[in-house]
């Protein structure tokens, strides 16, 4: 499958660090290699938040990143309060 994405064998072939070969890696590493080239190829569509947060890693990469501001809470949106008030079961999430 790769050697089809780097159009191997044709005019536009690319060179192998465009899209390695993730055969072999330990678990740990090819989840690392995913996301990141998911983060390069939906840049712009909002997708890398949640495959941060999917995989419990929102806060410490946006910490690595210098947000300070980063907390557990930023895992969740807040409820908007039209919804809480319209249905008493509905309680905020935590941290807002």
């Amino acid at each position: 499958m790769r050697r089809c994405a780097r159009a191997a064998g044709t005019a536009f072939e690319q060179p192998e660090a465009v899209y390695p070969d993730l055969k072999g890696l330990p678990k740990e590493e090819f989840r690392n290699a995913v996301l990141k080239e998911r983060a390069q190829e939906f840049v712009g569509e909002g997708h890398y938040r949640w495959d941060l947060i999917r995989h419990n890693r929102l806060i410490s990469t946006a910490q690595a990143n210098g947000v300070t501001a980063a907390a557990g809470k930023h895992n969740l949106f807040p409820i908007p309060t039209q919804q809480i008030s319209r249905n008493s079961q509905i309680t905020q999430n935590p941290g807002y």
